[in-house]
């Protein structure tokens, strides 16, 4: 019975890892969005949703980017604090499914 419930927990916490992978996946799409697309401004429920998206994944970017300085590359400077944060997430859900 116990062993059930820590299954039930890790494939919980697994799940909810997973949730955020999707969501900072999200925030990177409406990065380039914004990038690509300047003319676009989001209104409504849109502008709704992205204020989520962005207020979720931008709190563990912001400490990353702290620690971890853009890398140079010419004239343009490549922040890997979103590759870093994502390869972390992966590695603690593969944890969490070992553990649990």
């Amino acid at each position: 019975m116990l062993s059930l419930v820590f299954s039930l927990i890790g494939r919980i916490l697994a799940w909810l890892i997973n949730a955020y992978i999707t969501v900072l996946f999200v925030r990177m799409i409406l990065d380039w969005v914004s990038v690509l697309a300047r003319n676009w401004y989001p209104r409504g429920v849109v502008a709704q949703l992205i204020n989520i998206v962005y207020s979720i994944t931008e709190p563990p970017l912001r400490w990353l980017r702290r620690y971890i300085r853009p890398l140079p590359l010419g004239s343009i400077y490549l922040d890997v604090s979103f590759i870093v944060l994502y390869f972390a997430l992966v590695v603690l859900e593969s944890v969490v499914l070992i553990v649990f």
